[in-house]
């Protein structure tokens, strides 16, 4: 039986293993990361995640995290809980030297998407690494080529499918970075479950900030959603934040690859890279203002980095793809051709098979009415109805397991049962004929000598006298 558990008083806190990998360095500040994060498989924890859609943005501006011990980068999901005796309950505390540390990020809903992979449904994500404070992990990320990840996550609402537990509702804590020696599937290692005792809503993860009033700066006020302060000192409303979904209707005969702000990076129907830039609140596009730019990819990093040029990366693509068609082309007209000759040699086959069952109908109908010309008068029209096209055209289609064609045996069978029949019954016609005995041709033998004549008969003789 399936039972619900919505958690309130305390909630239940479960890891989730994934996999992480370099893609681009920025500025040398930064590195990209791609990350492999969620699935809805049942994992060896008999834990299964469902929802992915309706959580997939709960990644956004999540932590990614990672713990050093030693010379070990990446050791687990290490922190301790303490009692809060102001709280009056144990809370989670990551001061411990080697307890896990923020590294990175995920920055918005834009770099959280869902893919299939290997027929798995899986939600990705493109992080940003802290690389000027994280070199160790960076350089390892390259030398490794990719790290697991565990996924922790807050379990708000769960039921039972059997002895899995299938997590319904949740929250997304955080991503932390794994030693590749470190195996997320053994439980106690670095899959944890923990239970939270209080009000779970009261566990915030916080980070030093900048001590404003000690430094001697001026503190500043935050900017709201609404408003922003202008260089002269008014207010005005922030621009308008776009999204690549509500964008692509608003360019019909482009391909819209990215948007960072009022600036959208466009692909025309040749393959050529634009871009466009919208002012202020712009709810409809100038489609003048669609300029044409030069983009280039970069292949590697460091110095074994090669600058590939957009024109030339779409051109490679554009030629695959034209090879692709013209070989689809070609094998689609091949196919044609063959299905032509198929056609024909099935339609001269039904042709043959039509002729051999007409004729076997036709002759064997000949050799019946020749053979009973002294028991029986056939009617000639007798097998027209076996000659119909409809008729035929079942004969023609009749074959035996084997697949080898019995249409005309079959016709001929049909022939003799109807002539058979006819035969059959003009015997017992002629059969009962010859048994009928009528009283006038009863006599004297019927009774023996001496017996009485009969009446008839005797009226008979009578006038015959």
């Amino acid at each position: 039986m399936n039972k619900f558990k919505t958690a309130q008083s305390s909630a239940k806190i479960v890891a989730f293993q994934g996999k992480l990998r370099l893609l681009a360095e920025q500025d040398g500040w930064l590195q990209k990361v791609e990350v492999r994060l969620l699935n809805e498989d049942v994992n060896r924890n008999n834990w299964k995640y469902v929802n992915l859609d309706e959580h997939r943005h709960l990644f956004a501006k999540t932590p990614l995290l990672c713990a050093y011990v030693g010379d070990k980068i990446g050791d687990g999901h290490n922190f301790s809980m303490r009692k809060d005796e102001k709280a009056g309950r144990e809370v989670p505390d990551f001061t411990a030297p080697d307890a896990e540390r923020i590294v990175g990020y995920f920055a918005n809903d834009q770099d959280i998407r869902i893919e299939y992979i290997d027929g798995k449904k899986w939600i990705i994500g493109v992080g940003t690494i802290f690389s000027w404070y994280n070199l160790q992990l960076v350089e390892k990320l390259k030398e490794r080529g990719e790290l697991s990840v565990s996924i922790e996550t807050l379990v708000d609402e769960m039921h039972y499918d059997g002895d899995v537990e299938v997590f319904t509702k949740y929250q997304i804590l955080g991503t932390t970075i794994l030693n590749e020696k470190v195996n997320p599937a053994v439980v106690g290692a670095n899959i944890k479950t923990l239970q939270f005792k209080g009000d779970i809503q009261e566990f915030t993860m916080r980070v030093a900030s900048f001590d404003e009033q000690q430094s001697g700066l001026p503190k500043q006020e935050p900017q709201t959603q609404k408003k922003q302060k202008s260089n002269k000192g008014e207010t005005k409303p922030m621009a308008k934040v776009r999204k690549i979904d509500d964008l692509r209707g608003l360019f019909p005969n482009y391909t819209v690859l990215g948007v960072k702000g009022q600036s959208v990076a466009l692909l025309d129907e040749r393959g050529r890279c634009c871009s466009y830039i919208f002012v202020e609140n712009e709810e409809t596009v100038v489609p003048e203002r669609i300029t044409e730019i030069s983009v280039n990819s970069v292949f590697g990093e460091g110095e074994n980095a090669i600058d590939i040029s957009a024109d030339a990366l779409v051109g490679a693509v554009q030629a695959q793809l034209n090879s692709t068609k013209t070989a689809l082309d070609k094998a689609t007209a091949e196919n044609a051709e063959l299905q032509a000759k198929v056609y024909e040699m099935t339609e001269a086959e039904r042709k043959r098979r039509i002729k051999l069952v007409k004729d076997a109908i036709k002759s064997e109908f000949a050799e019946n009415r020749e053979a009973y010309k002294n028991d029986a008068e056939i009617d000639e029209h007798l097998c027209d109805e076996l000659l119909a096209d409809e008729c035929v055209g079942k004969y023609a289609e009749m074959v035996n397991a084997e697949g080898e064609f019995i249409g005309d045996a079959k016709a001929r069978d049909d022939v003799n049962a109807r002539c058979n029949k006819v035969v059959r019954d003009a015997k017992k016609a002629k059969n009962n004929a010859e048994q009928k005995v009528y009283a006038w041709m009863l006599g004297n033998e019927q009774g023996g000598e001496g017996a009485p004549e009969s009446g008839i008969q005797t009226a008979i003789d009578n006038i015959l006298k």
